[in-house]
């Protein structure tokens, strides 16, 4: 899909936590005449699997604690502020 790093966007809360500057031009034609191009996508590549491996892991176990799907809580859970708060996007 062209363009679609446009909505694949990491949250800044995210990118705010991660160890290195996150360029916003990973990946796109705007950085085709960076030297530095490749490892702008390494970093963006690196942040995005510790959102895989870490992150979303984490906060699913922190879900499974809660035992929201046991209870009434479940329907007063704030799922999408919580999940923005730890740098997820609700739509990636």
């Amino acid at each position: 899909m062209q363009a679609s790093f446009l909505f694949r966007l990491f949250r800044e809360e995210l990118v705010a936590k991660s160890r290195n500057p996150i360029c916003s031009d990973a990946f796109s034609v705007f950085q085709k005449q960076d030297p530095d191009a490749s490892e702008h996508n390494k970093e963006a590549t690196q942040l995005f699997c510790h959102l895989i491996e870490k992150v979303i892991p984490k906060f699913a176990r922190e879900l499974e604690a809660k035992s929201l799907f046991q209870s009434e809580d479940v329907y007063s859970y704030d799922f999408s502020l919580n999940m923005h708060q730890h740098g997820k996007s609700i739509f990636a």
